[in-house]
């Protein structure tokens, strides 16, 4: 699926995959896990160890998929996958304490609020979980068209408009 261009490196569907997910970890390490006194102090993951992990982890995940030029040998794949999986298993296992924290844990005058920065990492795991299965066959084909160079039409005039009445 990957090919060379004259401009520089096309990646496949998997990698892309893969550098979105790690990306959105890494995004969702920065935003705000817990906020307080209905938004007014928030908390980020970067202040606890566990942010900083998620975060870090997030990375080897680009780091993994721009590895190689974005060629990545079969074994980081996985690697990236079950490195996707432990951060769903870990930042479900954060969601239930951050969920158990605002029901029955914090003071009320508090007004504790969950912040997107969980649920963006949980959302960028599964990404990096899935990334492998993308470029099995039948995902591959189906994301075919999204990775495919544009190609030129020699006669505008016998372009085929993509809606319907709508001439050229």
């Amino acid at each position: 699926m990957q090919r060379r261009t004259g401009v520089g490196v096309s990646y496949g569907p998997s990698v892309v995959v893969s550098l979105v997910g790690g990306v959105l970890v890494m995004a969702g390490a920065l935003l705000p896990w817990l906020t307080l006194f209905a938004g007014l102090q928030r908390y980020s993951g970067m202040v606890g160890w566990y942010g900083r992990g998620i975060f870090a982890s997030g990375t080897l995940a680009v780091a993994g998929a721009l590895w190689r030029r974005g060629r990545p040998p079969w074994w980081l794949r996985r690697m990236i996958a079950g490195l996707g999986a432990v951060l769903v298993v870990f930042s479900g296992w954060l969601l239930l304490g951050l969920h158990q924290i605002i029901q029955h844990g914090a003071s009320p005058m508090l007004v504790p609020r969950a912040g997107p920065g969980l649920f963006v990492v949980l959302a960028g795991a599964g990404l990096l979980s899935i990334a492998p299965a993308v470029s099995m066959c039948g995902m591959r084909r189906a994301l075919a068209p999204l990775f495919r160079e544009p190609t030129a039409v020699a006669d505008p005039a016998t372009a085929v408009s993509p809606l319907p009445g709508a001439g050229p």
